[in-house]
């Protein structure tokens, strides 16, 4: 399965854009795993501002025709997935009775329902057991969802166009082996960073480098990652002084660490009890005022603003068969949810 994406009239997907050629770039599908490749445009293509003839994209990726920024989602958006039909449902999962079948780690049997409900997509977990979750939270109930929208079912995340096209699909969506990268045929671009193209043997893998001191990809290497001072890849995902190979990697999760509140609360408590024994001392209201801001108001806005400090702390979690590890935390959900899918890309693709 492809879709076409360029200026012209004819392809799928229409770019009206200065710098996306006419025939641009085209989208292909294997299993659950898309591809862009470059159809010798102009302006060229890249993901996540690495220059490509051919490349993994995941709704995680930056894609940019040319100059026009876009995501995987918008673009099958724009395809045209099936149009959804009044009352029409669809059952995600890994089980066979799956409408939308997806056999992939961490998606249970009956994992999330998507139904259509005069005019609007509503998601819904089933009671997975890694859960289903939008920007906007979990969808433990039915969440208002739109094409371009990104969804998580455990920590796999899709569009849901992405979705309703592999719905039309043939059998369930497996993971696929990586294909081989095409020869990059490289076009004078306008001014951006030189791009060297080393020769190869046309069944040899491409080698790009990018500046002077690109560190060039090992044969067979498909990076997923590269932010954040972490590099995923299908062989290895390297954290800040700790790297692990994906063969010994098991499962890939996010756990999080709620903060202590108890300070916070006792500081806020001890405030409230003064102010209720100054009340009961009959002062004068001079008097009470002036009490009240040093003995009751100062510990009870130290508390507020101390509890609004205190962040919930976001870990990538990793099981390996040397045991359980957290190489990253943060307070940045976004960012952890990113390494942690880019993760589950790898481990679905290792070599």
């Amino acid at each position: 399965m492809s879709v076409s994406v360029g200026a012209a009239a004819d392809c799928q997907v229409r770019v009206d854009h200065p710098s996306v050629s006419s025939r641009h770039a085209r989208l292909e599908r294997d299993g659950v795993r898309w591809s862009v490749v470059d159809l010798g445009s102009t302006n060229g293509t890249f993901v996540d501002g690495q220059r490509v003839g051919r490349a993994d994209v995941t709704q995680a990726n930056e894609l940019r025709l040319g100059s026009y920024a876009t995501t995987l989602g918008t673009l099958l958006a724009q395809a045209g997935p099936p149009t959804p039909r009044p009352g029409e449902q669809w059952v995600i999962g890994a089980g066979a009775a799956a409408d939308i079948r997806l056999e992939l780690p961490r998606v249970s049997t009956r994992h999330a329902q998507l139904r259509s409900h005069r005019g609007q997509l509503w998601l819904s977990d089933l009671g997975s057991t890694n859960g289903t979750r939008t920007a906007a939270g979990p969808a433990t109930g039915d969440v208002a969802v739109r094409l371009t929208d990104e969804v998580w079912l455990g920590s796999l995340a899709f569009s849901v166009a992405e979705l309703l096209w592999y719905a039309e699909g043939q059998g369930p969506v497996r993971a696929a082996e990586p294909p081989r990268p095409l020869p990059l045929a490289v076009a004078q671009p306008q001014p951006q960073p030189q791009v060297v193209v080393a020769a190869a043997a046309p069944s040899a893998p491409m080698v790009v480098v990018v500046g002077q001191n690109q560190e060039r990809k090992p044969e067979g290497e498909s990076v997923f990652l590269a932010n954040y001072g972490v590099r995923i890849t299908n062989t290895r995902a390297a954290f800040p002084g700790v790297t692990y190979a994906m063969a010994n990697v098991t499962a890939v999760y996010t756990s999080q660490t709620e903060p202590r509140r108890t300070g916070p609360v006792l500081l806020i408590g001890f405030g409230l009890l003064i102010g209720c024994g100054l009340l009961a001392a009959n002062l004068g209201a001079k008097e009470l005022f002036a009490t009240f801001g040093l003995f009751v108001f100062s510990p009870i806005g130290c508390g507020v603003a101390w509890w609004a400090w205190q962040k919930t702390v976001y870990h990538v979690a990793i099981e390996t068969a040397a045991g359980n590890a957290r190489p990253l935390s943060s307070t940045n959900r976004r960012m952890v949810d990113e390494v942690v899918h880019a993760m589950n890309e790898a481990f679905i693709h290792r070599g």
